[in-house]
């Protein structure tokens, strides 16, 4: 038996740009529009906000497979972790 879990991964390319010389615009509106950048440097309030999603995500979808596979044993395939 698997696990149950979320994954959410984007490449970032901003060390490969710089050492390029290459620059990148992005215009945005709204906060946090975008959490994970891929052509930017990370922010550590941008990889925080991108947790926090993906721990809503998988409390969500933990909570739907509990919900409607009744012979799942959930602390079997609960884990944070793998």
């Amino acid at each position: 038996m698997g696990s149950v879990g979320v994954i959410s991964e984007s490449p970032n390319l901003h060390k490969l740009l710089k050492n390029n010389d290459v620059a990148w615009t992005s215009i945005k509106a709204g906060e946090k529009k975008r959490s994970l950048e891929v052509f930017v440097e990370q922010t550590e309030e941008g990889l925080q906000t991108a947790r926090t999603h993906v721990d809503l995500i998988h409390k969500d979808f933990m909570d739907l497979v509990e919900r409607h596979r009744k012979n799942v044993d959930m602390g079997e395939v609960r884990s944070a972790d793998i």
